[in-house]
């Protein structure tokens, strides 16, 4: 009887491990199916990735050849325009220094931007450039409630507002205006107000002269770079001094020197900017610097240019003049052949964001996808390992079943007896 029960137990342990083993193989066929989703998933974000990453490749090559076409034209034009002239001038030192930025693109094109003597300052005599630079410290001083440009400066023709002098100033570069400004603010506090500006290579220790009405004060050098007057028409052009905006533009616009940037322009644009002529640094006669800085609101494509050119004895203006005039209008010629180019160029830089969000997502969505197959896969080598120790333990059952009967027929079994 025990051997009987026993008998029934093992059987039942035996069935119990069929059916184990069987919902195991069942989830696994079902996880199984699970992997191979996900496999398919994963291949076709794969696939998508590597389309996107493809697409973007393109957009960013026709980009980097776009923005390497600016740079290459602008050197051939420098190389073409304006230095035969200052190679034929070295016996002066002639110097040249460039900034061109398209304002739409922000792409941007410098040569000597920041040549420097050995004090680290500018190499360049900006002149009357200079005179952005104290009108630029004014407005900064007015937007930080420290002076009012409606406040009245006692000069030799009545008192007058600061804001009429920086206009004046500026329009006819008056060196008498300049002086008034110069003076009240000190060098000091001019410089002052720069560095705070970010503009870190100008100085300007002297004062501007012939000025008969108010007479120079300080005679110190007066050095900057292409770069720092950059650092201004920038801050001019995104809005830093916010209100005063329009009237250094204003000013700009009305400009009475009209030889370098606008003669170049030839009315095909409105222009915003100014010039700077001076002689050398000892006084003696001649001109050692023909600069010029300013705004092209050439429509569809508007650009800045930095130009500043200074030598140590005197150079033939006509000749530094002309030498300017065909770079600024060669520059504007290929920032006029550059307008269609730039929409595209602006319309590929929101293409590539919306792109790289999308690829990103992608990303994302891989990773968790492989997450989730990493998971389906351990769990289906779990099953293995419980199928594999179901099957051993399934087959214990069956030999201790089968021992079991063995047994049980030995003991029954009952040889038969012969007759005579």
């Amino acid at each position: 009887m025990s051997r009987i029960l026993i008998s029934l137990l093992v059987l039942a342990f035996l069935l119990g491990s069929v059916t184990n083993l069987l919902d195991l193989a069942r989830h696994e066929m079902v996880l199984g199916l699970e992997a191979q989703y996900f496999q398919e998933e994963l291949a076709a974000t794969d696939q998508k990735i590597a389309h996107l990453e493809s697409e973007l490749g393109e957009i960013d090559l026709a980009r980097t050849s776009f923005e390497d076409h600016y740079r290459r034209a602008n050197d051939s034009i420098l190389a073409e325009a304006v230095m035969p002239f200052i190679d034929a001038n070295q016996d002066l030192n002639a110097i040249f220094g460039l900034v061109v930025r398209e304002l739409r693109s922000g792409l941007e094109f410098a040569y000597n931007d920041t040549l420097a003597g050995s004090d680290g300052l500018g190499s360049f005599h900006p002149a009357s450039v200079c005179k952005l630079f104290i009108a630029a410290a004014y407005c900064k001083l007015d937007l930080e409630g420290r002076l009012s440009l409606d406040s009245l400066l006692s000069t030799p023709y009545g008192p007058i507002s600061v804001r009429r002098l920086i206009s004046y100033m500026l329009s006819h570069s008056n060196n008498n205006y300049f002086n008034l400004l110069y003076h009240h603010l000190t060098p000091e506090g001019l410089h002052a107000e720069l560095r705070e500006m970010g503009i870190e290579q100008t100085v300007v220790l002297t004062s501007m002269a012939p000025a008969e009405e108010v007479p120079p004060l300080y005679d110190g050098p007066i050095k900057s770079t292409p770069r720092d007057a950059a650092i201004i028409l920038d801050r001019i052009c995104n809005g830093y001094f916010e209100d005063h905006t329009d009237l250094l533009v204003d000013a700009m616009v009305a400009n009475v020197y009209v030889s370098r940037i606008p003669r170049a322009v030839a009315g095909r644009a409105l222009v915003a900017h100014k010039t700077g002529t001076t002689f050398s640094f000892n006084n003696s006669a001649g001109i050692t610097a023909v600069n010029d800085a300013g705004f092209v609101y050439l429509e569809g494509n508007p650009f800045m240019i930095v130009m500043l050119m200074t030598a140590d004895g005197p150079l033939d203006l006509d000749g530094a003049e002309e030498a300017e005039r065909s770079l600024v209008g060669s520059v504007f010629n290929l920032h006029q052949k550059r307008a269609e180019g730039v929409d595209a160029y602006l319309k590929s830089e929101t293409t590539m964001i919306g792109l790289q969000t999308a690829l990103n997502e992608h990303h994302e969505d891989g990773r968790a996808l492989r997450e989730q197959l990493t998971s389906i896969v351990a769990e289906q080598e779990r099953l293995k390992a419980s199928v594999q120790q179901g099957f051993v333990r399934l087959l214990f059952a069956v030999l201790a079943l089968m021992g079991l009967m063995s047994l049980s027929l030995d003991k029954s079994w009952t040889p038969a007896s012969g007759r005579t």
